[in-house]
C-alpha cells in the first residue's frame, strides 16, 4: 500500500507517519508539504489512501480534495480529511466532495489509525473518528446554531459594523495576518466565501442586531 500524508505542519506529520510504519511495515507512506507536491507525485505515482490536511499553506484542503477526485487519482484512492476545523457545514461538504473519512488534529494517534483503519475495510461508506461524531451528534440535537469563540464573535461584530481589516486589526490590537486568519477560520465556520455573504448570515443567525 502507498499512502501519502499532505500537511505542512511537519511534525505531525512525522508523528503520523512513524505510527502507521509500525503498524504497516509493507506500506510505502511520501509525506508533502503543499499541493503541488503531491499533484507532482501523482502526476506519475499512484496512491492508496491520502492523508489530508484541510489548510495547507493558506491552500484550501477541499480544493486539494475536488482535484484529487476529479484529475489526479484513481477510483480506489481513500482520502481522510485530517482538520483542526470541526464545524459541521465543512465536514459536511467535504463528504460531498468525496472524502472517505474525516478526523481532529486533536484526536489520538490512535484514533486516527483506528479511522484509516475502518476506512479501508469499508470504503464505501464514510467514516469519522469519535471526537467528530459527537460534534456531529451535537450539532444535530442544538439544530442549525454555530458555535462561535469570544474572539470570533468580536471580530464578526466589527465586520458587521464595517470595519476594515486594518481598523480591526489596530482595535483588536491583532497584526493583519491575525485577522486575516480568523475571518477565513471565520468564513468557514459560516459557511460563506464572501464579506456580504458573512454579513448577511450573521444577520440572518441573530449573531448581530442592526441597532
Amino acid at each position: 500500500m502507498t499512502i501519502g500524508i499532505l500537511d505542512d505542519h511537519e511534525l505531525l506529520a512525522e508523528l503520523l507517519k512513524d505510527n502507521l510504519s509500525r503498524k504497516l511495515t509493507h506500506s510505502k507512506i511520501h509525506i508533502f508539504n503543499s499541493a503541488s507536491a503531491l499533484f507532482t507525485f501523482l502526476e506519475n505515482n499512484r496512491l492508496d489512501f491520502l492523508f489530508l490536511d484541510f489548510y495547507i499553506n493558506q491552500e484550501n484542503g477541499l480544493t486539494v480534495l475536488k482535484a484529487c477526485r476529479k484529475d489526479y487519482s484513481n477510483e480506489d484512492l481513500k482520502i481522510i480529511m485530517l482538520s483542526s476545523c470541526i464545524e459541521p457545514k465543512i465536514i459536511s461538504d467535504t463528504f460531498k466532495a468525496g472524502a472517505n473519512g474525516y478526523a481532529c488534529k486533536n484526536d489520538a494517534v490512535d484514533e486516527i489509525i483506528d479511522l484509516f483503519n475502518e476506512v479501508n475495510q469499508s470504503p464505501n461508506k464514510t467514516k469519522v473518528s469519535p471526537r467528530i461524531s459527537d460534534v456531529l451528534l451535537e450539532h444535530t440535537l442544538s439544530g442549525s446554531a454555530i458555535s462561535l469563540s469570544p474572539r470570533e464573535d468580536e471580530l464578526l461584530q466589527l465586520i458587521c459594523k464595517a470595519k476594515t481589516a486594518k481598523e480591526i486589526a489596530y482595535e483588536l490590537d491583532l497584526s493583519l495576518n491575525t485577522i486575516h486568519y480568523y475571518t477565513k477560520r471565520l468564513m468557514n465556520k459560516m459557511g460563506v466565501n464572501r464579506t456580504p455573504d458573512l454579513i448577511l448570515k450573521a444577520i440572518e443567525k441573530g449573531y448581530y442586531n442592526i441597532h
